[in-house]
């Protein structure tokens, strides 16, 4: 659902406009004969067990421009022209250009299966915004959720002829069409509303079905008339364009009695012939459990959204996410949906980059989230943009140009990004294994407050076992040393195979438990077998060479085995996971390969051969190569208290000649501002390089011999290095903390925590920590933190605050005052709201 607040007060205004070329209402008591007999669409794909698919969901207007002739729809309306610079104007996307990039093979590349697209009812015309940072643009419907008219096609998309083309395109490659629709409401001033008012609720707002959703006129689906229109619309469309599924926006808006009709045997959204996904934008699994037992075939999981934003998003606790896959309130958990982004949050990288997580790093958190969604329960599907890791704080009412979520699609940057390949290689597995999609769930391990990592398997009558490994810390974690995660009656002692082609050194010992390293924010796919080829299998003589934009990888076939293939991988120096960049594998006759289109860096790649058996070896490796000409390399180092200052001894610089090496005690270190005894030096034109630290009072105060691929920040104190700047006054020892607040909220608003130190976001309302709510009585709900990480023994002062998109509620009252307990964990219960 797009939401917007544009001044309204709740009831629509009458203006004196008309809508040329609208056309005539459907009247309900009229019979429409919606029949296909001239087989306009193609011929429907067979039944499908929908746990088996992968969703794509492709906003129209912002994925692909298809026919330029339809850029300005009819360009009859103040708002209807192409606006690049307008984040909420048209911008050109098209049934066209879907088209295309279904015959093109964007879609099956990427493993996926299903094309949800956005509504493709006419909409009403742009209205003014009338604040927020584009106030005074127009905010057009070019997501498609303010329908006009509930029978004609949107034609900035195209026209009817246009939507079965598409449809017929994906059908005949073997992909199936979900469409978008609103039954809750028409757009703003809808000529519906003005015609037909007996078929609106006007009323005060009682609950969110007996409610004008931010002004929208909202229906009563309890007036039978209303009834069999929208009853009508969707039997349009479905017998029209032989479209394969529905995703039913806003659906818990929608009078719970308006639904058993639909989904009964005969009904509209009856499943025998068309498949329902619905949206119901809250985290409690009991209330999507409700409109599952209603009849829908499947439910948005809003609850393992939460739960993955929270941990892998945000460096969180994977706890949350083994809650909500433990949880039981659902009649059938493997009907829902999964997802990491949509059109109505800001989007997982963002999430992490604006808690200040590196975009390196929050794409490989990004990468493990996906891993873990693509093996439990449930659909999963994929938001356009998030196969090459795109940022988006939020919606574009409440955001500017080139920060929202709902940005143009850039299909360049999907030829180099490492997570079409993943999506690709997960969606592969899942399809080879039947376990991913339709076994049973039985958790092997959880975090319980210490190592972050979780683990589970899937497990169905006749099938192997998969067992998942997801580690969710920022440092390798060795299962050994943890006691290992037992997995008798799941996987056979020995080797096990890694299903998406990932070289590990995981195994089951004897005592039937699974042991190995898995890297810092990876997820690990592994089955029974896989006993990898001997050493003498691997390339020999690997040789790296880079260019501007490109690396070349070379190397000689192994003299010990016979070779099917090649598999080569890269990482950026210093970076603790590699991506597969051969989506296939190469020839055994290859002898090279060329990475193409890199940025500016120093990276590590990997060849592994591939043997008749389907075994892959560990592969050799080649380390930093150089692309481009580097900026250069700043290190950061923390002086002992006892030394008289800091200076640095570097050699082996990279790339050769960009710096000569210094001379022995090396070259002075300059302090920070930042305090704390720490200093830095920058070697410019420098990747990566061999060096140690001086106290120049006394040289033979030194730190042992060191070498940095990137930034980094080296505690002489502790002799540990760090990816992030430290804080400058450590915390040593934390307790946990989790609060809670009774409040009453109104549509739209959550509830959020912000306090006075870093961890609860120094006063920033903007990134104030999220609360979920439960045990809800009408509007008002028990507010619930995440576990929240506090130095012991601290004195804090904090407030809860309501926001609903940037207006901002505060609490009454002094601030909230709490000292933080010395060792374990806590609650604050905060009572009832100030």
């Amino acid at each position: 659902m797009s939401k917007i607040k544009l001044g309204f007060a709740g009831t629509l205004a009458v203006t004196s406009f008309l809508l040329a070329g609208c056309g005539v209402q459907k009247d309900a008591a009229i019979p429409i004969n919606y029949s296909n007999g001239d087989s306009l669409h193609s011929q429907a794909l067979p039944a499908t067990d929908w746990r088996k698919e992968v969703l794509y969901f492709a906003l129209t207007d912002r994925f692909a421009n298809g026919n330029t002739s339809n850029d300005n729809g009819n360009n009859n309306r103040a708002g209807d022209a192409k606006d690049l610079g307008n984040p909420m104007g048209w911008h050109g996307g098209d049934f066209a250009g879907l088209r295309q990039k279904i015959e093109s093979g964007y879609f099956s590349n990427l493993g996926v299966t299903a094309i949800w697209i956005s509504p493709v009812t006419l909409q009403v015309p742009a209205v003014m915004a009338q604040s927020g940072p584009n106030s005074g643009k127009y905010h057009a419907g070019y997501a498609a959720y303010w329908t006009e008219d509930f029978f004609q096609v949107e034609p900035h998309f195209g026209n009817l002829q246009d939507l079965k083309d598409l449809v017929n395109a994906a059908h005949a490659k073997g992909l199936r069409v979900v469409q978008d629709m609103v039954l809750n409401h028409a757009g703003y001033e809808a000529q519906l509303a003005r015609q037909k008012p007996s078929w609106f609720y006007k009323g005060s707002c009682i609950n969110d079905q007996k409610c004008s959703l931010d002004g929208l006129p909202d229906f009563d689906q309890d007036n039978s008339e209303v009834k069999q229109y929208l009853n009508d619309s969707v039997n349009y469309w479905v017998s029209q364009t032989g479209i394969d599924g529905i995703r039913m926006d806003t659906i818990k808006h929608v009078n719970d009695s308006y639904w058993p009709q639909f989904f009964a045997a005969g009904g509209p959204g009856d499943a025998s012939k068309v498949w329902t996904v619905g949206e119901a934008f809250t985290f409690d699994p009991g209330y999507i459990n409700k409109y599952l037992n209603l009849g829908s075939p499947s439910m948005f999981d809003f609850p393992l959204y939460g739960a993955l934003r929270d941990s892998l998003g945000k460096r969180g606790s994977l706890d949350g996410v083994a809650n909500v896959l433990a949880n039981t309130s659902y009649s059938d958990s493997s009907r829902l949906t999964t997802f990491l982004d949509n059109h109505d949050v800001r989007r997982f990288m963002s999430e992490g980059i604006e808690n200040g997580i590196p975009f390196n790093e929050q794409r490989e958190r990004l990468d493990a989230a996906l891993s873990l969604q693509f093996t439990v329960r449930g659909t999963p599907s994929v938001y356009y943009g998030t196969e090459i890791a795109m940022q988006g704080k939020g919606d574009p009412y409440n955001n500017p140009s080139g920060q929202t979520n709902r940005e143009d699609m850039n299909f360049s940057a999907a030829s180099t990004s490492p997570l079409v390949t993943r999506i690709k290689a997960l969606s592969d597995a899942r399809r080879a294994n039947p376990a991913l999609t339709n076994g049973a769930h039985k958790e092997l391990w959880r975090p319980n407050g210490g190592a972050n990592l979780y683990a589970f398997a899937r497990t169905l009558s006749g099938e192997a076992s998969i067992v998942t490994v997801v580690n969710g810390s920022d440092g390798t974690l060795d299962l050994g040393s943890l006691g290992g995660i037992s997995v008798s009656g799941l996987l056979s002692s020995g080797s096990v195979t890694e299903l998406t082609g990932r070289t590990n050194t995981l195994s089951v010992n004897s005592s039937g438990k699974l042991v190995g390293t898995v890297p810092a924010r990876t997820v690990l796919i592994v089955k029974s077998g896989g006993t990898p080829p001997p050493a003498n299998c691997n390339p020999t003589a690997l040789s790296g060479q880079g260019s501007s934009t490109s690396a070349t990888v070379n190397w000689t076939a192994p003299s010990g085995c016979t070779v099917t293939g090649y598999n080569v991988y890269s990482k950026g120096s210093g970076s603790p996971t590699y991506t597969r960049l051969t989506s296939t594998p190469l020839s055994s006759t290859a002898t090279g390969y060329t990475a193409s289109n890199l940025a500016t860096g120093s990276y590590d790649f990997k060849v592994t051969t591939l043997t008749s058996d389907g075994k892959e070896s560990a592969g050799v490796e080649v380390t930093g190569v150089q692309v481009g000409t580097p900026a250069g390399l700043t290190v950061h180092f923390k002086k002992p208290t006892a030394w008289g200052g800091a200076n640095i001894h570097h050699w082996n610089a990279s790339p050769t000649g960009a710096v000569t090496d210094s001379t022995w005690p090396g070259k002075t270190m300059t302090a920070e501002t930042v305090g704390c005894g720490w200093y830095k030096y920058t070697l410019p034109g420098v990747s990566s390089t061999n060096l140690l630290f001086v106290d120049p009072s006394a040289t033979t105060r030194k730190t042992a011999d060191l070498s940095r691929a990137k930034e980094g920040w080296f505690d002489g104190t502790t002799n540990t290095w760090s990816d992030t700047q430290p804080a400058c006054d450590p915390i040593t020892t934390t307790t946990k903390v989790t609060f809670q607040v009774t409040a009453s909220t109104t549509l739209g608003q959550n509830v959020f925590l912000v306090g006075d130190v870093t961890e609860l976001k120094a006063w920033d309302t903007a990134n104030a920590l999220s609360m979920t709510p439960s045990g809800c009585s009408g509007s008002t709900c028990t507010w619930t933190s995440a576990p929240i990480e506090l130095k012991s023994n601290a004195g804090i002062q904090f407030k809860f605050i309501k926001k609903s998109g940037s207006s901002v509620s505060w609490e009454g009252g002094s601030n909230r005052t709490y000292t933080v307990p010395a060792t374990g964990t806590a609650s604050y219960n905060g009572g009832s709201w100030r």
